[in-house]
């Protein structure tokens, strides 16, 4: 998992909001890009994400909850992008989607499986994908060749991955013909 809102602002998860508004403002004064004067704009960024949430009990008590979950399951996992995961379609069917994967140090050292569910586009069965013939559309896909579907796979991340390294996984052999799944790896 990426490194988490309490790590990122240097205080216990049983912090006072007390103690969270002092980290805040200390981290802040640090890597505010104007005040720093070096290119620290995502780091602000993390701190800023990580405030909005503890900083609202109610987010903050869901947030407690998904870390726990978290800690039960082993293995690394990906983390939201801060857009929505890109799906590119390509020439012939051919589907891309793009998606942030952020790991701890020793997360990327060690690997392992990730499970990551993904909203793609499945070949529809009864037209094999061609959305009909040149007269009739499919009545089951209604001419679109196909059916968005969220399917989760379990991938296997190799160990050592490095800031910035993008994974490309060919996803035919999981069920999903002509759809590449491209991870941009984020080590923290």
């Amino acid at each position: 998992m990426a490194r988490n809102y309490y790590e990122l602002l240097g205080v216990s998860v049983n912090a006072s909001a007390e103690e969270l508004r002092a980290a805040y403002r200390r981290l802040v004064k640090l890597t505010h890009p104007d005040v720093s004067g070096a290119n620290t704009t995502q780091q602000f960024q993390q701190v800023q994400q990580a405030w909005e949430v503890l900083r609202d009990p109610e987010q903050r008590r869901r947030y407690d909850a998904t870390l726990r979950q978290a800690h039960a399951e082993p293995g690394i996992r990906p983390q939201p992008a801060p857009s929505r995961p890109r799906t590119a379609e390509r020439p012939g069917g051919h589907q891309e989607v793009h998606l942030g994967l952020q790991v701890t140090r020793a997360e990327a050292r060690q690997g392992g499986p990730l499970p990551v569910r993904l909203q793609v586009t499945v070949p529809c069965g009864a037209c094999r994908g061609t959305g009909g013939s040149f007269a009739f559309l499919c009545s089951v896909c209604r001419g679109r060749g196909g059916k968005v579907r969220l399917r989760t796979v379990t991938l296997v991340i190799p160990p050592n991955l490095t800031d910035g390294e993008t994974l490309t996984f060919d996803l035919h052999e999981t069920g999903l013909p002509y759809t590449k799944l491209i991870l941009h790896v984020q080590v923290f």
